[in-house]
């Protein structure tokens, strides 16, 4: 498995489980308030203080789940679970003939299969995802 970013978050069930799903292994016990994924694994924590350069590389994802399961997904091997942008608008013919709009430039969309065979998005980068995620 070849994990593009590291991140850490709390330790909650749901993300452990997330974890697992996406065929991250746990290396440590349960125990800790924070889940740190690096390397394909996984590592549940407990941290009293200051992050320090431990995790200089890491993402922090703490209170964003869902910028958490973003980033911990975007792997080479596979786009499974992964966000993706369209490039340009995309048009289609409703059942009266009429022109619509069915995707916008900029618009986001997760890929539920292993691969996108599209020229018409990219794969999100770690910018556009914590700018997706981001919480006001």
């Amino acid at each position: 498995m070849n994990l593009k970013y590291s991140a850490f978050t709390e330790n909650t069930t749901e993300m452990r489980e997330w974890s697992e799903k996406l065929g991250i292994t746990r290396i440590s016990s349960d125990i800790g308030n924070l889940i740190l994924v690096i390397n394909g694994q996984y590592m549940c924590f407990e941290l009293d203080g200051d992050l320090g350069n431990n995790f200089s590389n890491a993402i922090n994802c703490l209170g964003n789940p869902a910028l958490f399961k973003a980033v911990t997904a975007v792997r080479e091997d596979s786009d499974k679970d992964q966000w993706f942008v369209f490039d340009e608008d995309i048009f289609d013919k409703d059942f009266n003939d009429n022109v619509v709009k069915i995707f916008s430039e900029g618009q986001f969309t997760l890929c539920h299969n292993s691969k996108i065979y599209s020229s018409l998005v990219h794969k999100a980068t770690l910018s556009e995802l914590q700018e997706h995620f981001k919480i006001n």
